[in-house]
């Protein structure tokens, strides 16, 4: 390992963390430029769900190969 104390690995953590919420954060706004513009409730809901089950995937995909 890289000789860090479990303090410092706790920081490190929360600090990729905040780094991958940032990127993803650009990612999304970047690269669907249709959720800037104003759309009714329903189509809103359905972004945000797809959204969601695209994390879930990834989770489920992270969990069945053990990372």
């Amino acid at each position: 390992g890289l000789g860090l104390s479990s303090l410092e690995r706790v920081e490190l953590m929360v600090a990729l963390a905040i780094s991958a919420a940032g990127l993803l954060y650009v990612a999304v706004a970047d690269l669907i430029p249709g959720l800037h513009r104003r759309v009714d409730a329903r189509t809103s809901f359905i972004q945000v769900l797809l959204i969601a089950l695209g994390v879930l995937v990834v989770a489920m995909v992270a969990h069945v190969g053990g990372h």
